[in-house]
């Protein structure tokens, strides 16, 4: 039989934790990425939100968009 960690611990020695909400500073799509369904999902909520939206042009690798974001997220540290 698999044991849980309910049926090992106790109910009171359980800790729980709340959680906070992550809210992004801004988000970046691709055009592939807005061509599909969910992307414009997405887009949707991002825009309710009123959340900064910065469109990638050009053919990036997903290297190239998280070396962007990167950079992104250092030059706004700094």
């Amino acid at each position: 039989m698999l044991n849980t960690i309910k049926d090992s611990v106790p109910a009171t020695d359980l800790v729980t934790r709340s959680t906070k909400l992550w809210m992004p500073q801004q988000v970046m799509f691709t055009p592939a990425a807005l061509d599909e369904p969910w992307g414009q999902q997405i887009l949707k909520r991002v825009q309710s939100l009123n959340l900064p939206i910065i469109l990638i042009i050009g053919k990036y690798t997903m290297v190239d968009c998280l070396t962007l974001l990167v950079k992104l997220l250092i030059s706004t540290v700094i």
